[in-house]
């Protein structure tokens, strides 16, 4: 059963690019969910975002969620085209009737839906969903279809506020750079200028040539700090001070920690001290390493653990490494090498998860945009450590 889009490879680099913090859009998009489902006359409405694993609930009305398993969704396929989708009878369809949410509460059973288009991607949906048998008319679906724009829209906001952000957080730091950098340079210059004109008689041109060349120096000093805030600014930044590494942490710890429980599985994390308080860009790395983490929880076994560790990889070189570590099932050198190639390879999980075979390809290539490198040792039955090292510039 075909559940991933033909473009899923571009469609997710869009959603990174957009570089939303899903957890904390829901104040502004609740409104609009529940909009939708009192227009439709439905008890519930979701608008959703669909990452490799992942759909992350960014606005909910009727049924709160945050985090659900990209498979356990009826979404996923309305991202599968342009067109509407829509099931009548979610208990009757192949597709959905043996899921959790048709055969226990909320016991779901209409669902209609509206892929989120960003630049000729579907990064997600909206959806309004019934207990009940139900219908939607014609001009109901239109004003839902406003809707869905204004969602679009609102996004595409977000990402603009935070470019501009970005901007004038590092136009206020480099001027305060500059500022500072600039000062000294000047300041030699004055100085040199002051004895070339004080000793202007008793100077003789070897000191005079010398002189002018330290002058010379100092004012190329000034002219190159000037040239790299000017490159700054032509140069496509990213506003990486978002969340601390302990922040981070415990937010990754809460957002997985009720998957991991379903499953009996124990998550510990360990952040090396020396670097707890230094500050990573959110958003990447939650669909880095919730990406994996998700990944080893799908592949883990009953009560185990799972490890990530947050350690300094090299001071010399200056990276910073993080482990996952589980004790799952494994993988051969033949496997490691198909999922870090691009090809769809699925495996079900331990408990029969269904994944879609393209979300450890997504990390090296957020990895790679970070100018990091990313590895896996593994064996048959003695689970998978992966490593990601990146540098502390990144930070």
């Amino acid at each position: 059963m075909q559940t991933i889009p033909k473009n899923e490879i571009p469609r997710l680099l869009q959603l990174a690019e957009l570089n939303l913090d899903y957890v904390s859009l829901k104040e502004e998009f609740n409104g609009l969910a529940e909009l939708a489902a009192r227009i439709t006359g439905t008890p519930i409405s979701h608008i959703n975002l669909i990452d490799a694993f992942h759909q992350w609930t960014i606005g909910d009305f009727g049924f709160p969620s945050t985090l659900t398993p990209r498979e356990e969704t009826v979404c996923q396929f309305t991202i599968l085209n342009n067109a509407h989708f829509e099931v009548k009878d979610l208990k009757s369809d192949q597709r959905f009737k043996e899921k959790g949410f048709v055969t226990q509460s909320p016991y779901f059973r209409y669902y209609y839906g509206i892929p989120i288009q960003i630049k000729g991607s579907n990064v997600g949906s909206i959806c309004v969903i019934d207990t009940e048998n139900n219908s939607i008319s014609s001009d109901k679906i239109k004003l839902l279809e406003i809707i869905a724009k204004e969602v679009t829209e609102r996004i595409k906001l977000k990402n603009t506020i935070y470019q501009l952000t970005e901007k004038n957080f590092k136009l206020s730091k480099n001027f305060k750079i500059l500022a500072h950098d600039v000062r000294g340079p000047i300041g030699g210059i004055s100085g040199l200028a002051d004895i070339i004109l004080q000793e202007e008689e008793n100077l003789d041109m070897t000191e005079y040539f010398s002189n002018m060349k330290l002058m010379k120096e100092s004012s190329d000093s000034v002219l190159n700090l000037v040239n790299d805030l000017i490159s700054e600014f032509t140069d496509e930044g990213k506003l990486n001070n978002d969340i601390t590494i302990k922040e981070f942490a415990e937010q990754l710890f809460s957002l997985f920690h009720a998957q991991a429980q379903t499953k009996q599985v124990t998550i510990k994390v360990n952040i090396n001290p020396n670097i707890c308080t230094r500050k990573i860009p959110k958003n990447k790395y939650l669909q880095m390493i919730g990406n994996l983490v998700s990944n080893s929880i799908k592949f883990s076994p009953k009560h185990s653990e799972i490890q990530i560790d947050f350690e300094i990889g090299n001071i010399e070189n200056q990276t910073i490494m993080i482990r996952i570590k589980d004790s799952g099932i494994g993988m051969t050198t033949e496997q490691i090498n198909e999922v870090f190639s691009d090809k769809i390879n699925s495996t079900l999980g331990t408990s029969g998860e269904v994944g879609n075979g393209f979300g450890i390809h997504f990390v090296k290539l957020l990895v790679d945009e970070l100018k990091g490198s990313f590895s896996v040792i593994s064996e048959i039955g003695k689970g998978c450590e992966w490593i990601i090292k990146l540098p502390i510039v990144h930070f």
